[in-house]
């Protein structure tokens, strides 16, 4: 009996409180329709927030009272007639839940939401969100116009508002990427990518790799490159009927495929081609190439980016054709020459243990931690500035010869010390110089020391 009498006193209380929250809601549409400031503001909680459709409309009550108040002194009100309500209740008798579809002669069918809390002087509204929604089917041509308004809209305030801009946008929000070749480097990109709520898609071949990125919660679809024998056969559209044109509909496309040289594999430049024309044909609008440091084999000393390259070797000619053709990209590229990547799962101190006696021991070491090569990507992602492609050298300010550096790392391991074969002279070697990126990005390595770093570990 005592369920029975509170079902029904609670179906009352729903009932009333219906009736009360649409009689609210028409009377705020009615009031605004007639320009009826006072009944209007006084349907709003003290503490209200109101939403409009622009992304830069948050009024609090009094900044809502301003903006309303010049029209509606003039008489200049404005109709939203409601079509279709729900209403949920959140805490009986206390807060209250709404959606509804609205018409609007000039906006056509709008939806307003929101939440109305109970006071002592009645229900209020305490928040009032509209919004203008927009059809699947051309939301993508939406979002294009907006991203042309917002950039044209930058453009003429300055570059300045364009970095501001960015940065009320946060670090990458609002950005896709897509990632081709996602291994050991891309699975960190793409773990660190997806905590930060960015929309990341990455492409595997193997099994092994889908399986990997599935155990990461790492979105994957399958591309199998080169995709044809050359580039021509790319531009009839035959060849790709297999590959998911999502990859190319993301922001950014991370190219992390590894060039297999040593495998014999001269293909790398005809992979980049076919993967610049998708992403013509597609919605990218900033490529980055992860390139290697292996682009200045042959070269000694200090090595920057503006340093000539020795072309006569096969390996540097072709990573070399591989940079010159992300550069035909008609809008953004960034080019990442990596030094020798370590991090989790890749210590110095395991490379050099085949039992065999290795060379080179006076030669600088050039390397560069997984970690920093990630904070790089993240920096360029949120990077919208048109430009030339821009080359950057990625290695940290390690100061050591292979010899000194490989055998401290395998002693912190307890690893048999590698052996390398004498030299009567300190043989000439290359030291790549990354300043460029640490003073134009304004980049701090996190691991700047990987001598430290893996004596330490």
């Amino acid at each position: 009996m005592y369920k029975v009498i509170l079902s029904l006193l609670l179906l009352s209380f729903f009932s009333s409180a219906n009736e009360d929250i649409e009689l609210l809601l028409n009377k705020f549409h009615r009031a605004a329709a007639e320009a009826n400031y006072e009944q209007y503001i006084d349907l709003l909680a003290d503490n209200a927030v109101y939403l409009g459709t622009d992304s830069g409309e948050r009024w609090n009550k009094a900044e809502f009272s301003a903006f309303v108040k010049p029209y509606f002194s003039q008489g200049k009100g404005w109709l939203y007639q409601p079509i279709e309500r729900h209403i949920s209740v959140a805490q009986v008798n206390e807060i209250v839940f709404f959606d509804e579809l609205l018409f609007n002669k000039n906006y056509g069918r709008c939806r307003g939401s929101g939440l109305l809390v109970n006071t002592e002087h009645g229900w209020k509204i305490l928040q009032y969100n509209l919004s203008i929604p927009i059809p699947n089917a051309i939301a993508g041509d939406v979002v294009e116009v907006i991203k042309d308004f917002r950039t044209d809209k930058a453009k003429s305030a300055g570059s300045s508002i364009v970095k501001n801009d960015e940065q009320f946008l946060g670090d990458v929000a609002f950005m896709s990427v897509s990632i081709i070749g996602c291994g050991w480097l891309g699975q960190a990109l793409a773990t660190v990518l997806l905590a930060e709520k960015v929309p990341v898609l990455a492409s595997y071949q193997s099994q092994a790799t889908l399986e990997k990125l599935n155990s990461l919660n790492i979105p994957a679809t399958q591309l199998i490159l080169p995709i044809a024998a050359d580039i021509n056969a790319i531009a009839s559209g035959s060849n790709t009927v297999n590959v998911d044109q999502a990859l190319f509909e993301n922001d950014v496309l991370i190219i992390a495929i590894p060039p297999q040289l040593k495998k014999g594999k001269l293909d790398y430049p005809l992979k980049i081609k076919q993967l610049v024309k998708l992403a013509e044909q597609g919605k990218t609008q900033h490529i980055i190439l992860l390139n290697s440091t292996a682009i200045y084999n042959g070269l000694v000393g200090a090595i920057d980016e503006n340093s000539s390259l020795d072309s006569s070797a096969a390996k540097v000619e072709t990573l070399l054709a591989a940079e010159q053709a992300v550069k035909e990209f008609s809008k953004q590229v960034h080019i990442l020459r990596l030094a020798g990547l370590v991090g989790p799962n890749r210590h110095p101190g395991k490379f050099l243990q085949s039992g065999r006696v290795f060379t080179h021991a006076s030669a600088q070491v050039n390397l560069v931690h997984q970690a920093d090569v990630v904070n790089i990507i993240k920096l360029l992602i949120k990077d919208t500035h048109h430009q030339p492609p821009v080359v950057y050298n990625v290695v940290s300010h390690t100061k050591i010869n292979r010899k000194g550096y490989y055998q401290a790392a395998a002693k912190a391991l307890d690893l048999s010390v590698p052996c390398f074969e004498p030299e009567q002279d300190e043989q000439a070697s290359k030291q790549v110089i990354g300043d460029k990126l640490r003073t134009e990005l304004q980049y701090r390595y996190v691991y700047d020391d990987l001598l430290h770093w893996a004596v330490t570990l």
